[in-house]
């Protein structure tokens, strides 16, 4: 799955983006934005795995669709909840924290960009045992 491979490697190269901005910079924006779309990444790792859905729920093109408007299926968000309930709360945490750190000029702290990279992790640990459970490689 060449899709798959691809949100793989871009979910590491973001995530390390984040971490440097993080040690390296004063742009915590930034990092907890590339932070965020680590998690998107590995979520659309597993989304590609998963044969029972339709192309367009495969790979989202929005994070959310409203039901019935024919733009091709359930947004991410939607197939997060559906699908990953487990770690819903934390994909959420971190999409809110992306765009509020963007958009509503909110500043995060240190302590709170330590509380998202676990969420990250428990993102990345469930897709990647989801993966597994697929009989697909996870790495």
């Amino acid at each position: 799955m060449p899709e798959r491979k691809y949100h793989l490697a871009k979910a590491k190269y973001n995530v390390e983006v984040s971490k440097h901005l993080n040690e390296e910079t004063a742009f915590i924006d930034w990092a907890v934005t590339a932070l965020f779309y680590s998690a998107l990444h590995f979520v659309d790792a597993f989304l590609d795995g998963e044969d029972s859905l339709p192309k367009d729920e495969r790979h989202p093109r929005k994070h959310s669709a409203n039901s019935g408007s024919g733009n091709g299926g359930r947004g991410r968000n939607q197939l997060v909840g559906a699908l990953m309930g487990p770690v819903q709360k934390q994909y959420r945490s971190l999409e809110e924290a992306s765009r509020r750190s963007r958009y509503d000029m909110q500043i995060l702290g240190k302590d709170a960009y330590d509380r998202l990279v676990v969420q990250h992790s428990e993102i990345e640990t469930y897709v990647r045992m989801r993966m597994i459970a697929q009989g697909t490689p996870a790495a």
